[in-house]
């Protein structure tokens, strides 16, 4: 069956810094985490975070600067104790009012990231991986203005990682 030996909420309302445009806000964090675990072999770990900061621009009152959240999942299952497989996916979505901003910003920005790693344990010193990652990103495009998950980043890997004695 299914425990639940980790469930952790915490988060932070209160004065903030907007570093980028170098002035005072208001703003704040929730995050929430949570830990399955199905049997002696499979884990599941769900994130999710949302933060926000309002600023008080000259002449305007209190606005909101920006708006994120981020979600992620990480499934572990070990076959024994030398064999793991590890999937992440990994949602980001944050929008932002240009017209608060000193510099170019898009008012939108979204991403996925995925990852999978299997990994062999050979010996207590040596140690062989092999994964795959992508990266897609929300763009807009020029003619429909209409927004869309693209690929824009996709990597295969190969690793050992060995321990030298003295």
């Amino acid at each position: 069956g299914a425990a639940f030996p980790l469930l952790r909420v915490e988060g932070f309302v209160g004065e903030e810094i907007d570093f980028d445009n170098e002035r005072e806000g208001d703003g704040g964090s929730l995050k929430a985490t949570a830990t399955f675990r199905f049997g002696d072999h499979f884990e599941l770990k769900v994130d999710g975070e949302r933060s926000w900061l309002d600023v008080e621009p000259e002449g305007l009152g209190e606005s909101r600067l920006f708006t994120a959240e981020l979600w992620r999942a990480k499934a572990t299952y070990n076959f024994t104790s030398r064999l793991f497989l590890r999937a992440i996916g990994q949602w980001t979505d944050e929008e932002r009012d240009p017209t608060l901003y000193s510099f170019p910003v898009e008012a939108q920005s979204a991403g996925f990231e995925s990852s999978l790693l299997l990994a062999y344990k050979l010996n207590w010193q040596t140690v062989f991986y092999i994964g795959y990652s992508d990266l897609n990103e929300e763009i807009e495009h020029p003619v429909t203005h209409r927004r869309s998950m693209e690929p824009t980043e996709r990597r295969i890997f190969v690793k050992v990682s060995y321990a030298f004695q003295r």
